[in-house]
Order: C-alpha cells, then structure tokens, then sequence
C-alpha cells in the first residue's frame, strides 16, 4: 500500500510540475489614439493610447514596467457588460533619433513594456493584433504616420542574469515633403543670388564680393538656427550638413574667385581678369548644379 501511495504522490507531482513551470503567455492589445509634442533635439514624445492585458487572473497595470518612458495619468476604465478592463495612459517616451537622412528623413517611436516581477520563463508579452492599431483621427503635425507594429522580444539584463520578455510597439513616421521643401529654399535661394553675380562684369567685382560675403555670412546663421532644433552631438553627419558643407565650398570659391580678379584689376591686368571672368560666367553656374545634382544622387542610391 505505501508503495502504491507513494507512486500515486510521484505521478501526481510529475503532473503539477508543468504547471507550475509553464510559462504564462499574456496577450497585450494597444491602440494609440494620441501622438504630440515631439522634440527632436532630445528624442521625446507623448503618446495617449489605451492598452489591455488578457491574463488569466487579474493583472493590473501596475504590474506592468513602462521601459523607455513614464506615464503621467492612468484612468481604469471597466465594462461589467463586456467582462472588459482597460487602461488609457498618457506616457511621455524617449527614444533614438536616426537623422543620417535629415530633413528627409523618417523616425520610428516605440511604447516598449516588461512585466515588473515575473521573467521571460514565467511570463511571456504576446502582441494581439486584432484589437491593436492606431486611430483615423491620430494627426501628428508636421509628419506623417505610415503605420505600426508590435512585436514581442526579451531583454537580458547582464548585472541581474535575468531575462524578461519584451513588448513592443512602433509607430513609423516620415517628414511631410512641403516641410523639407521649405528647407532646401533659403539655400536654393542663396546659391542663386550667387551663381547669378557671376554675370555681373569685371567693374562689378567688389559689389560681387559683398554679395558673396552677406551670403556666407547668411548660410552659417541658416546652419546654426537648423542645429538648434537638434540634438548636440549626434556623432555623424546629416544630409543636411552634407548640403550646407557643399553650400559653404560654392561660395569660399566664389569668394576666392572674385578676390583673385579684383586682384588683377588692381595690378592693371585686365585682359587676365577678363580671361578669368570669362571661364567663370558659366562655368560655375554649370558646375554647381552638377555638385547639388551628384549629391542627390549618392543620397538616393544609399538608399536603394
């Protein structure tokens, strides 16, 4: 008989093992309703959705870790009639800004969520795409939303050797075309002004040289009211830096240029300075539009 008992406690507890091991899968549904306030300069944005856990037992949201931000108001909402529990946050996040491409370029912003006290062998976030998404309505000034997904990861924490399951939702944005249009016209502007001295003659030379002066002068401001909206030190160079570095090289040789021929004129060397009018007229008109065109296109094909 204590045998057969004892056989009969085995075979029970072998049986509760993998339930007590199992992990525990508890699908999370988001939907944004809410995008603002998104600063570039330090990767911030504020994002108002509601979100649902379908646990087995009751699982508060205060169970619930929000990694990359915080949240600034939550309200419980219950439905008895639907047996239906959900949450609306409002979140202020942060996340990286990628502007290799700027100001053409497109951002990603996350809601990224891990259980407070249970790991990835206990508990695992799984993503339900049927009751997540992102409302009509959702209008994000000065951008435009492209899509989302969600997605479940874990993340290793090295210090703790512990692992948690990761749930994360990302909104795809890309700059609206009128907005980087606005950009490149001060520059197109500039750049014109100074292509376009180039036809005045060689009597004109110190009023070219002026004009070439105020507008490098004007080119360094543009950049540096640009570099004000974004990060300090992003350790790489933009489109845009790339544009204004190219910007700065037509107008130091304008510059050189125009101060070589003043210099002829002065030494009475007319016929040299007239040469050097002459090769310049359209030349640099030419070439300048070559320079913008060939950066374009290196900037189109590292994106292919």
């Amino acid at each position: 008989m204590k045998k057969r008992y004892l056989i009969g406690i085995f075979i029970l507890f072998c049986l509760l093992i993998p339930s007590v091991l199992a992990q525990e899968e508890i699908p999370v549904s988001l939907y944004v309703i809410g995008i603002t306030k998104y600063d570039q300069a330090v990767g911030s944005y504020n994002m108002d959705f509601w979100i649902e856990f379908n646990c087995k037992e009751d699982c508060p949201i205060e169970d619930f870790e929000l990694i990359n931000g915080r949240t600034t108001n939550v309200e419980k909402i219950v439905i008895p009639e639907e047996n239906l529990t959900y949450y609306r946050v409002d979140a202020t996040l942060i996340d990286k800004v990628e502007l290799h491409d700027f100001p053409l370029d497109g951002q990603t912003i996350k809601i990224i969520l891990e259980h407070r006290k249970h790991t990835a062998d206990k508990v695992k976030l799984v993503p339900d795409l049927q009751k997540s998404g992102i409302d009509p309505r959702v209008f994000f000034p000065g951008w435009h939303i492209d899509g989302w997904t969600a997605y479940s990861t874990e993340h290793y924490y090295e210090p703790y050797d512990h692992t948690f399951s990761t749930y994360i939702f990302e909104v795809k944005l890309t700059r609206y075309k009128d907005a980087a249009i606005l950009f490149f016209l001060p520059i197109f502007f500039i750049v014109f002004i100074i292509l376009f001295t180039f036809l005045l003659g060689i009597n004109k030379l110190e009023l070219r040289l002026g004009i070439v002066s105020s507008a490098l002068i004007a080119a360094i401001m543009y950049h540096l009211a640009i570099a004000s909206h974004l990060p300090p030190a992003v350790g790489y160079l933009l489109f845009a830096d790339k544009l204004m570095l190219l910007t700065y090289f037509i107008l130091l040789v304008s510059f050189i240029l125009n101060i070589y021929m003043l210099r002829l004129v002065q030494k009475k060397q007319i016929k040299s300075a007239q040469k050097w009018y002459d090769r310049t007229k359209y030349n640099m008109i030419l070439g300048t539009i070559l320079l913008y065109a060939l950066l374009f296109v290196l900037f189109l094909l590292d994106k292919m």
